[in-house]
This record gives structure tokens, sequence and C-alpha cells, in this order.
């Protein structure tokens, strides 16, 4: 009895799983009544009952040839007069499939009286087509197309397409599809179905010509990476993208870069919290006068480079709680928002950035920028930092952690209102580069250096340039024994009265041309003991230092030298100038107005100023009427 029992219980497992597949075989049936599913060499391949095949993309492509201007894919017998005389070519997967190259001149038809379906793998299809303005897609499906990527690559003729009923339920990727399309000006993408697509990388890059496009229902919940989506697609002005789901994306970089002609951007919605790669996102969108980005979460960002660079027309941005904790690259991100006036920073994470290179760089309509609390211990660059912040008025820099930094060149480049700038607990042992840091900070009257190491430094071309209220800078203690040029370091400190530099080494400097250009009322200096073995270049050097009465350069070895030319130009207060045996003028060839209205300027021995010696051959110690000069030996200094 129990063995029936089994056996009944076997027969009625049996029954049902036949039932069940019968089913499910009518279900296939039903739902694919298009195809069919074959197993061929170990592959599942998916044939369309009555149906054909073209090629792979680039493989079709590379039959088209280069010169096609216009490609016609319809049924065979609507174009028999078309093709009379012409020898066919099989551009089908199969013979069988009977999909028909016919190329005449600069026009391809594509023929079957089969519908025709686009191969699973369109990469490339119409790849690099030069020539190419006008494709029909009368008798053309893509329902079983998954790889869409390259397809109208590089088509910058194409003017006239129609795509607006493709079928891309099954596409994965659309990388670069209308790459370079620079000549289409629209094109209807509103009904496709991107519920499967992964990657939209550069999908609209380089169509400048496109004025309007409607991707609002795109369903991007799949979508890893939009980077350069709608790079220069610069005659756009809107773009409703507020409803794409962005959740699962992790590349962002560049996908509204040189967007110029958009005015606003709803992207309040989008969940970043996932992407790493927020470079140059905004770049040149110059058009933009708004932006709510205050909900955003850039968690795992790792670079904003450029990120806001360009955005000429911004007025504000609220991006105060951003999480930034993980971002290393924040070089140019603000770059060019001349009409920024508003900027809230608070509570970022700066402790993993390396690069602010130009990071406010042009932004010369904030007044105010409040970036207390941050501490970029692993900061390296600060070049050009704040360059041209024009209307910054203080900026408190106390709390900075500055000892990784090795470029400080530019940092404050022409923050001509700045008043107020603390740099207390600025530590610069790494630094190499000074060059124009504070130039043209025409509006600061103290700053406190005093604690600098600038051991390492090679360059202070134009550090303080043009800093015509500071009253005093201590710098004497500063490490300058690797410093190669000088370049206008102090040109145009008009205010300046006094300046120790006396223990300043020297050796390894060649160039001090226009050094103290324009420091009027400096009274004296001591360079005495300058080593100035390696300079070639004084041209300008103490240019209109009007107020200086007495220079003693008693310890220069002026050897190399081969420009003295204005080097004490209008030092109208001068009235000695001692050297010792190191003067030397033999290779210098360049030395006219060295010393133009010098007129209280007089020789150890008596010999005046004459308008008609003011080049190197009075540059010498005074002989008297035998062989005048200028200057006084060190020895008969008072």
């Amino acid at each position: 009895m129990k063995n029936f029992t089994k056996k009944i219980k076997r027969k009625s497992i049996l029954v049902l799983l036949s039932l069940f597949t019968v089913f499910f075989l009518l279900s296939v049936t039903f739902t694919m009544s298009k195809y069919v599913i074959e197993k061929q060499a170990g592959t599942l391949t998916l044939n369309i009952t009555g149906a054909a095949t073209l090629l792979p993309g680039l493989q079709f492509r590379n039959t088209l040839g280069d010169s096609v201007t216009e490609v016609v894919f319809g049924r065979k017998e609507a174009y028999e007069q078309e093709i009379v005389g012409i020898e066919p070519k099989n551009v089908g997967v199969k013979k069988e499939d009977k999909i028909e190259l016919y190329a005449d001149g600069t026009k391809a038809y594509i023929l079957s009286n089969r519908k025709i379906y686009a191969n699973p793998n369109s990469f490339q299809m119409f790849y690099n087509l030069k020539n190419l303005t006008t494709v029909y897609f009368s008798n053309f499906d893509t329902g079983i197309v998954t790889d869409m990527s390259y397809m109208f690559f590089g088509c910058d003729k194409l003017t006239d397409i129609n795509v607006s009923s493709w079928n891309t339920e099954r596409v994965k990727t659309m990388r670069y599809l209308f790459y370079g399309c620079s000549s289409l000006t629209s094109l209807d993408l509103s009904r496709w179905n991107t519920a499967k697509v992964e990657n939209l990388d550069g999908v609209f890059y380089g169509c400048k010509g496109l004025t309007s496009l409607d991707v609002s229902e795109w369903n991007t919940s799949a979508v890893t990476n939009i980077g350069v989506a709608f790079y220069n697609c610069s005659s756009l002005t809107s773009l409703d993208v507020s409803k794409w789901d962005t959740s699962a994306v992790t590349n962002m970089h560049y996908i509204f870069f040189g967007c110029s002609s958009l005015t606003s951007l709803d992207l309040s919605r989008w969940n970043i919290k996932g992407v790493k790669k927020l470079e140059g996102l905004f770049h040149e969108c110059k058009s933009l006068e708004s932006l709510d980005l205050s909900g955003w979460n850039p968690a795992n960002a790792i670079t904003m480079f450029k990120m806001f660079d360009g955005c000429e027309k911004l007025a504000s941005l609220d991006l105060s709680g951003w999480n930034t904790a993980n971002v290393t690259d924040m070089n140019d991100m603000f770059l060019d928002c001349k009409m920024l006036t508003s900027l809230d920073l608070s509570g970022w994470n700066t402790a993993n950035v390396t690069n602010m290179k130009f990071m406010f760089r042009e932004c010369v309509s904030l007044t105010t920028l409040d970036l207390s609390g941050w501490n970029p211990a692993k900061a390296e660059n600060l070049h050009g930092v704040f360059y041209n912040c024009s209307s910054l008025t203080s900026l408190d820099l106390s709390e900075w952690n500055t000892s990784a930094v090795t470029d400080i060149g530019l940092a404050f480049f022409n923050c001509s209102s700045l008043t107020s700038l603390n740099l207390a607990g600025w530590k610069i042992a790494g630094i190499t580069n000074l060059e124009k840091t504070f130039y043209y900070c025409s509006s600061l009257t103290s700053l406190d250096l005093s604690g600098w190491n600038t051991s390492n430094v090679t360059n202070m071309n134009s550090t303080f340039y043009g800093c015509k209220k500071l009253t005093s800078l201590d710098l004497s203690g500063w490490n300058t024994a690797n410093v190669t040029n000088m370049l206008c370091m102090f040109r145009e400190c008009g205010s300046l009265t006094s300046l120790d530099v006396s223990r300043w080494d020297t050796a390894n400097v060649t160039n001090m041309q226009l050094m103290f250009r324009d420091c009027g009322k400096l009274t004296g200096i001591d360079v005495s003991e300058w080593n100035t073995s390696s300079v070639t270049n004084m041209y300008c050097m103490f240019y209109n230092c009007s107020s200086l009465t007495a220079l003693d350069l008693s310890g220069w070895n002026t050897a190399k030298v081969t420009n003295m030319s204005h080097m004490f130009h209008n030092c109208g207060g001068l009235v000695s100038i001692y050297v010792g045996s190191g003067w030397n003028t033999d290779e210098v060839s360049s030395s006219g107005n060295m010393f133009t209205l010098c007129k209280n300027l007089s020789g150890g021995e008596g010999t005046a100023y004459d308008d008609a010696y003011t080049d190197k051959a009075y540059a010498r110690i005074d002989g008297g009427t035998a062989n005048p000069g200028y200057f006084t030996d060190i020895a008969d200094k008072p």
C-alpha cells in the first residue's frame, strides 16, 4: 500500500511539472512571438522569425565605406527602380536574412522584404561618417539592441535623423551615442525607454547645434555613468533632468561642461551620494543664474576640480554642510565665478584636500569668505588660491595647517581690497615658490610674516609688488639661501620707510632687476654685506627710491652683471654710494640712464652729477678730474 501511494505521488508530481512546462512555453511563445531562442556552438542567440538581422555595428560601418552622405533602410519592393543595375552586398548576419546593401555613389540603400533588425551589438554603426547628412529608418527595428555606444560618433554633418520611435528597452549602453553630431538641431527622444541603460557617458557630447532636448521622462535608475553627457551642448537654453534618478551614479564629471546658454537647472532632487567624480560639472555654464544644490551630499566625492569654473552669472551658492571629507582636489573649483557675492562653505572638511590651486581665482565680487574651521593639513598646492579676489576685505586663515604646502605663488594676487590678512599660524617650511604671493595687496597696511621659514624658497619674484600701503615689514629672519630670483620683489612698496634685509644670503640670486623700484619712502636700507656674485641683472633696481640719501654696496661683487640700466634712476635724494674692490662693470653691456636725475649725487673726490654722464662711464670710485666717478671708496666712508 505504501509503495502504491509513493507511485501515485511521483506520477502527480510529474504531471504537475509537465503542466508547468507547457504553461511556461506557452507564456514564452506569447510574450516572444517574434523570437526563437536557439543554442548554437554553446551560446544562446536570438533569431527573429519573419525578420532579418544586420551585421554587428562596426562590421556594417566598414561595409558602408567613408563617402556615404545618405543612408536608407527600406523594403526592397519600394526601391526597385533606384537599385536597377547595382550589385548588392549582403549585410545580414546570415545569408538567408537577405539584407542587401546597394551603394549608388554617395547614397546607400539597405533593403530587405523582411523587417530589418539592428544587431544587438550596434557599437560604431555609423562611426565617423564625416559626410553623412541623412539617415532614413523606415524599415529598421532596434528592439534587440543592447549596445548603442558610439553609434553616430563623429557624424558632424548629420542634420536629419528621426529616431523618435526606436525601441530601446534592451539597451544597456548609449556611451557617446551622438558624440560630435554638431549639426543636429533637434532630436526627439522623449519616448525612449532607458530603464536598462547603465552608461550615458558622453551621450550628447559636442551636440552644439541642439537647441532643445526632451529627456525629462528618461528612467536613469540603472545608470552609473553620466560623465560628459551634455558636454558642449552650447545652444541648449533649457534642459529638464529634474526627475532623473542618480542614486546609482558614480561618475558625473563634466556632465554640463560648456552648456553656455543654459540659464537654469533644477538638480535639487539629485542623489549624488555615490558620485566620486564631480570635476568640471558646471564648467563654462556661463549663463546659469541660480543653482540649488543645498541638499546635495557629496560624501564619496574625491575630486571637485573645475566644478563651477566659468559660472560667470551665478550670484550665490549655498554649499554649507557638504560632506567633503574624501575630496582631494579643489583646483579651479570657483574660478571665474565673477558675479558671486555670497558663497557659503561652512562646515566643510578639507582634511584630505591636496590641491587648492586657483580655487577662488577671479571671484571678483566676493566681499567676504568665511573659511574658519578649515584645516587643509594635506594641501600641497595653494598657488593662486585667492587670485584676483579683488573685493575681499578680510581673510582669517590663522588656523590653517599649511605644513604640507610647497607653493603659495600668486596666492593673494591682486587682493587689492584686503585690509586684514591673518596668516599667524602658517608653517611654510616646505614652500619653494613665493612668486607674486602678495602682488598688489594694495590696501594692506601690515603683514606679520616674521616667523616664516623660507629656507626652501627659490623664487621671490614680485612677492610684495604693489603693496603700496605697507608701512613696515619684518623679514629680518628670512632664510634666502636658496633663492635665485628677486625680480620686482618690493616694487611699488611706496609706504615702506625701513626694511631690514641686512642678513639675507643672496649668494644664489641671479636676478635683482626692479627689486626696490618705486620704494619712494625708504630712507635707508642695509645691503652692504649682500653676496651678489651670481647676479646678472640689476636693471632699475633702485629706480625712484627718491628718499635714499646713501647706499653702501661695499660688499658687492658685480663681475657677472650685464644690465645696470636705470639702476639708480631718479634717486634724487641720493648723496653718496659706497663701493669696494668687488665693484666691476666690465661685463655690463646695458647701462643707459643708470644715474639719470640723481642730481645730488657726488663722488668721494667731489665729482658732481652731470646730465651728460648717466651711464656706466662714471659708475666707479671717484678719482678726481683725472678719473671722475660718482662712487666713494668704502675706506673713505665717514
